[in-house]
């Protein structure tokens, strides 16, 4: 998935996903099979970037991007979950890990 900026200059965000009925979000920013490992990423004002993140393999049939540190801003984005390549978008590999 890639993303770009709205109104926040500056923000880290990550996967998350849903399942029916759930009230709450499932982090989706790590491999079930390694747990330990969160994969955020900083975005600044007009950045595009793909994201890695395991929807699928959480079994969430939606799913949604959490940015943090961007109160009373916006952020907007495309879900790409083909991940066609584009260029001038930063890869998943230059990520924060958390």
């Amino acid at each position: 998935m890639h993303f770009q900026l709205g109104t926040a200059s500056k923000y880290e965000a990550h996967a998350v996903g849903w399942k029916y009925g759930q009230m709450f979000e499932t982090d989706c920013s790590s491999d079930p099979a390694n747990p330990g490992v969160h994969y955020h990423y900083a975005f600044e004002k007009g950045q595009k970037r793909y994201m890695y993140n395991y929807v699928q393999e959480r079994n969430c049939p939606l799913a949604g991007v959490r940015a943090d540190g961007i109160s009373g801003q916006s952020a907007s984005g495309v879900w790409s979950p083909d991940s066609v390549y584009e260029a001038g978008v930063i890869p998943a590999t230059d990520y924060i890990i958390r």
